[in-house]
């Protein structure tokens, strides 16, 4: 059945791919957790997608307008707008975060029933006939429904920089730069360190060491089969540039007897190794 956002094709074996993935982190997390595919593929297109559109009331497919205020209330609140900062245009990050909200509107909802279970049952019968119309009604309005968006939402805040810090660890800052490593299929495990307090302190601690790598990489040396940074001067015929050997025989050697043929200029940075991280857990650390 399709979800609630536009141009986005359900059927798609993609993008069912991706839904499937917040489905099987929230299994992971919670267990048995009963969530429709198509929501989770609109919380993944939500949150990935730069400029995400609803369908009109009127085209909201049979038994989705409960799905429908879910993504409506993220694409409106204000709050709940501040998790796209971490997640469009960014797979990884769509799907840990998304996963992260789908577990928090789902425990927001299973508070809300068993708050509403605990009032009526102390009502006798007929109060808790009262709460339980009373719920439904609140149900239908969307105001009940609204308000777990937002608190969900809120919570995910909380954690959505350090899922996006964990993340830049691991894949590093600057655009470009490649990796080994991947996070995809460890989502779960990232959403457990970015909610550990231990790992968010730590975290903090990281963020204001200095860019040692950075400071680092500008010390480099001149080396025959280095990196080509860009061009120079000399006689080093290794690294002429192509075009100098068009010149004339005897122009050409004179410009090596003067040093002044263009070389490529090939340098080695000079590095420093990886930075390993110790936390000692141990019971004579505790500081008691």
């Amino acid at each position: 059945m399709p979800g609630v956002l536009r141009n986005i094709d359900y059927l798609d074996p993609f993008t069912r791919y991706k839904g499937q993935k917040i489905l099987d982190n929230l299994k992971k997390l919670r267990g048995g957790a009963n969530t429709l595919l198509d929501l989770a593929i609109d919380v993944y297109y939500t949150l990935y997608l730069p400029f995400p559109r609803l369908v009109d009331v009127s085209e909201v497919p049979l038994g989705r307008s409960e799905q429908y205020k879910i993504v409506k209330t993220i694409l409106t609140d204000e709050e709940a707008k501040k998790l796209r900062f971490y997640t469009v245009a960014d797979s990884f990050s769509s799907v840990a975060i998304g996963t992260l909200f789908l577990l928090n509107l789902l425990s927001e909802l299973d508070e809300k029933s068993e708050k509403d279970y605990a009032q009526g049952s102390g009502k006798g019968e007929s109060g808790m006939k009262n709460q339980q119309k009373e719920h439904e009604d609140t149900w239908e309005g969307g105001r009940s429904l609204e308000e777990a968006v937002k608190n969900a939402a809120r919570k995910s805040v909380e954690v959505a920089e350090n899922v996006k810090e964990i993340q830049n660890f691991v894949y590093g800052y600057k655009a470009g730069v490649g990796h080994t490593l991947s996070l995809e299929d460890d989502v779960a495990s990232v959403l457990r360190l970015a909610k550990n307090t231990d790992v968010r302190s730590l975290l903090k601690v990281l963020s204001r060491i200095p860019d040692v790598v950075r400071a680092v990489k500008k010390r480099r040396v001149g080396y025959q089969r280095g990196e080509i940074e860009g061009y120079t001067r000399g006689s080093d015929i290794e690294r002429v540039v192509y075009t100098e050997l068009a010149y004339p025989e005897i122009y050409f050697y004179s410009k090596v007897a003067e040093g002044d043929l263009l070389l490529f200029e090939k340098v080695l940075y000079l590095t420093m190794g990886p930075i390993y991280v110790l936390l000692d857990k141990s019971g004579s650390m505790d500081g008691n």
